[in-house]
C-alpha cells in the first residue's frame, strides 16, 4: 500500500477517469483476477451513470472485441501481463480497432504495451509480492478520482 501512495501518479488516474467519461461504450476485457477489478470499476462508476461492458467468457470477448468502433474505449486490465499474452487473438482484435485503446496494469513492464495507444500503469515497479492487492487499491483510486472529477457531470 505504501509502493502505491508513494508512486501512484494522480495525473495518469484523472487521464483514464476522462477517458473513460468520453467515450460512449467502454469495454473492459480480463480474466481471473482482474474480473474482480473489473467489476469493482464497474460498479463504482455505474454509480454516476457510466455503463462499462466487462464480456464475461473469451467467446464473449472475442465479439465484443470485433465490434468496437471509432469512439469506443477498450481497456485491457492484466495484472503481469498474463491475460495479454494468453489471449493474443483477442488482444490483436483489440489493438487492430479503431477503438481508443487503455492497458491498466502493475507491471509496467509488459513488453506487449506497445499495442496499446495508452498505458496506465498503477505503480512505477512490477512487485508480485503484492499480488493482485495493488490493483485493487488503484481500481478503488480510480473509482474515488472519477467521482472528484467528474461525479454527477453528465
Amino acid at each position: 500500500m505504501s509502493e502505491f501512495i508513494a508512486n501512484a501518479d494522480i495525473a495518469l488516474f484523472d487521464q483514464l477517469a476522462q477517458a473513460i467519461h468520453r467515450a460512449p461504450r467502454v469495454f473492459i476485457f480480463c480474466f481471473s483476477t482482474s474480473r474482480l477489478i473489473a467489476n469493482v470499476i464497474q460498479t463504482d462508476l455505474a454509480r454516476y451513470g457510466k455503463v462499462l461492458y466487462v464480456p464475461s467468457t473469451s467467446d464473449e470477448q472475442v465479439v465484443e472485441a470485433k465490434q468496437l468502433r471509432h469512439g469506443d474505449l477498450a481497456i485491457v486490465i492484466s495484472t503481469y501481463g498474463y491475460f495479454i499474452s494468453k489471449s493474443s487473438a483477442t488482444i490483436d482484435l483489440i489493438a487492430n480497432s479503431p477503438a481508443d485503446t487503455a492497458l491498466f496494469t502493475q507491471n509496467p513492464g509488459i513488453p506487449e504495451a506497445y499495442l496499446f495507444k495508452s498505458v496506465y500503469p498503477v505503480t512505477k515497479t512490477n512487485n508480485p509480492i503484492t499480488g493482485s492487492y495493488i490493483m485493487l487499491l488503484a481500481a478503488e483510486f480510480l473509482g474515488r478520482r472519477y467521482a472528484e472529477t467528474i461525479g454527477d457531470m453528465r
